[in-house]
């Protein structure tokens, strides 16, 4: 698993309050609403300093595409945050 992908695993059990999801998961699928979608965009961008909008979960909401399009879109900037997160968690 990668960083990006433990980040949004994360992030999803926390949001959705679901231990067992798996990279292929769609996000909706697991009982997402609209509120938790942003809800969950606003901490991605928080804690990876991505510019993630409502319309990319609907675009990749798998988790895997979804770290796949993060990790696209700035991967430097969502490395330097994912270290910062790790520190914060410790």
């Amino acid at each position: 698993m990668t960083e990006v992908q433990t980040v949004l695993l994360s992030i999803w059990q926390e949001t959705l309050r679901i231990d067992d999801i798996k990279l292929n998961d769609n996000f909706f699928y697991l009982g997402c609403n609209s509120l938790d979608t942003i809800r969950t965009v606003d901490k991605i961008n928080s804690i990876l300093g991505t510019r993630l909008f409502v319309k990319d979960i609907y675009r990749y909401p798998s988790l895997e595409e979804l770290a796949k399009y993060l990790q696209s879109q700035s991967s430097q900037n969502v490395q330097e945050n994912y270290i910062d997160y790790q520190k914060e968690l410790k």
